[in-house]
């Protein structure tokens, strides 16, 4: 195979992969010639190229994608250590509504149908600072990232009550009809039967309600020092049991929902690193005043809590494996659907 033969088949398949999650639906076509599978490439909403759904720490905005003489993917000159060419991955959802990007018969990038006069063996392919692509430096006029419909908006939490508008929300206002949120009946929450669900309520207009009970039955609550190691740490009380929220699932009649809701931050400084740092807000119940605080080494505690419901916020460096818990407000929390979480 001669390598211009090579390079067309490729980037047919990077752009195939990139489009999938914008393109819009066309009338099935003749199949054609087995070609080798390439890596899945997108673009993460935190703007970076992702490989193989990994981050790699490389604003797409900008930057020059090409395939280097040993066959992988190179970003701005920089290898990715990932093939160009790579087993076959599974079907994707279907994406929202956007631009259809492809090669024609005569080599050249079609948009929607229409011809660029752009041959695609041997183009430069680019991302504008106004977000189009470019080929060879020339805008195609065409956003490449789908536009979400982002809510966004005011959250809060009272100690019993938790408003939630999600990122990007009402794009899932047809999906989900109703929230469930649990706590699990049983210290080992392997089994979803031991699940007990404290709250039902709609999910609409991008975000959704949930009123948590204001006392939790004590059979229902665990021995707090049993769940962590507080080894090294000063700890007011050991006699304190407690529980926490596991899931808040997005749910419908059409049993759509794989995932769940969370309160998250991914921290801009840690995005281009291979291994990011994350927070995430757990609300815990506890049956009496607590408070933890030390440092040993693998965890910091500088948590306060208070009888009835708390909110801890979590904070993971993958990279050395650290965990921060603290009750001190954390600053740009949103509330995420799963997957729409450093996706």
């Amino acid at each position: 195979m001669n390598k211009k033969f090579f390079l067309f088949i490729v980037m047919t398949a990077i752009f195939a992969a990139i489009v999938s999650s914008c393109g819009k639906d066309g009338e099935d076509g003749k199949d054609g010639n087995d070609g080798k599978p390439g890596s899945v490439v997108t673009i993460g909403a935190n703007g970076n190229w992702f490989i193989d759904g990994k981050d790699s720490g490389i604003s797409a905005q900008g930057a020059v994608v090409t395939i280097g003489d040993n066959g992988n993917w190179f970003i701005n000159g920089k290898d990715t250590g990932k093939s160009a060419v790579g087993a076959q991955g599974d079907k994707g959802d279907k994406g929202d509504t956007g631009s259809s990007v492809n090669i024609g018969a005569n080599g050249n990038w079609f948009i929607d149908g229409v011809d660029t006069g752009v041959k695609a063996a041997g183009s430069v392919v680019t991302i504008g600072a106004n977000g189009n692509w470019f080929i060879n430096g020339v805008d195609t006029g065409v956003k490449a990232q789908c536009e979400h419909n982002n809510t966004g908006g005011s959250s809060s939490f009272d100690g019993t009550t938790i408003v939630a508008k999600v990122e990007y929300g009402n794009d899932y206002n047809k999906r989900f009809q109703w929230v469930e949120t649990f706590i699990y009946d049983a210290f080992d929450y392997s089994d979803d039967s031991e699940r007990l669900v404290i709250d039902l309520g709609p999910y609409s207009n991008g975000g959704f309600t949930v009123t948590l009970p204001t006392a939790i039955d004590d059979k229902h609550l665990f021995e707090l020092d049993a769940h962590f190691d507080f080894d090294d740490m000063q700890v007011s009380s050991l006699n304190v049991k407690y529980t926490k929220i596991y899931e808040i699932k997005g749910c419908s009649y059409n049993n759509l929902s794989k995932g769940w809701f969370l309160y998250g931050k991914l921290h801009i400084e840690y995005l281009g690193q291979h291994y990011p740092r994350a927070t995430y807000c757990e609300f815990w119940y506890v049956d009496k005043d607590v408070t933890i605080t030390g440092d040993n080494g693998y965890e910091k505690w500088d948590v306060s809590l208070k009888k009835g419901w708390n909110m801890v916020y979590l904070t993971e460096t993958y990279e050395t494996k650290a965990a921060e818990y603290t009750t001190k407000v954390v600053e740009g929390m949103k509330w995420y659907w799963g997957d729409d979480f450093g996706a």
